[in-house]
């Protein structure tokens, strides 16, 4: 099935339960998790970092007291999908929508970033 990021979800009413599947490139993720960071007025860049023996990915950072996310434009999009879901997991997203599956991905970047520490 190639590289994809799935959700299985179900109603919560029992009699109605049907199961749905999910399928998101991980390039149509990437851009999701890139509108959510709009929605949010939170600026994205992707900029190479050069010197790569930092093993610097990227993350949150503030600038003048603006959240600003930035993520080495030279990872895999998977990795650029860690780093931007784990920055947005600092942030509150139940104010505005997000599709079920980025928020699973945004939820997760939570747990990871708590189990780091």
């Amino acid at each position: 099935m190639g590289d994809v990021a799935r959700l299985e979800c179900s109603e919560a009413d029992p009699f109605r339960r049907r199961w749905y599947l999910f399928e998101v490139s991980p390039t149509r993720l990437l851009s999701e998790l890139e509108t959510v960071a709009a929605r949010l007025g939170i600026a994205v860049r992707v900029e190479p970092f050069g010197d790569q023996r930092l093993g610097a990915r990227g993350g949150l950072c503030r600038i003048r007291g603006c959240p600003l996310i930035l993520i080495d434009a030279s990872l895999p999009v998977a990795d650029q999908i860690s780093v931007l879901a784990g920055a947005l997991s600092a942030f509150d997203v139940s104010s505005i929508y997000v599709p079920p599956l980025v928020r699973a991905r945004i939820e997760s970047g939570a747990r990871l970033v708590v189990l780091a520490e």
